[in-house]
């Protein structure tokens, strides 16, 4: 091809890159899951802004199955606490929603707030 017929082929093609990289720029900056959610504690008439976890894969603790150490990942649960529900677990059975945990001793409606993005319970009665 002679340079006069492959200009308008390279304007036609900077043009498209153009028009794709002004499309997907949308698409890179968009974030389907938003860092803050609002949650109502179920039952407390509670709402609160929850962050969620960035991963979702990581970070889930099975309240019903987690040890001391893996309940201590969790924001504002420290080893006290995290034995404090392990004695309730076995004292009363499963959690099987978020709030159950507000039974725990020194859990209030604000922690749980905070660790429900983060929650695994049990089936639903």
């Amino acid at each position: 091809m002679d340079k006069k017929r492959l200009i308008p082929h390279l304007k036609a093609a900077f043009l498209l890159l153009v028009i794709l990289i002004l499309l997907a720029v949308p698409l890179l900056v968009y974030n389907p899951f938003p860092k803050t959610q609002t949650i109502e504690v179920i039952g407390t008439g509670y709402i609160a802004p929850v962050t969620l976890p960035i991963s979702l894969s990581q970070d889930v603790v099975d309240i019903n199955d987690g040890d001391i150490a893996k309940l201590s990942t969790l924001p504002n649960i420290g080893p006290k606490l995290a034995q404090a529900i392990i004695d309730e677990r076995k004292a009363n059975g499963p959690f099987f929603y978020p709030e159950d945990l507000l039974a725990v001793r020194g859990i209030g409606e604000k922690t749980v707030a905070g660790i429900i993005a983060y929650f695994l319970g049990g089936p639903i009665p």
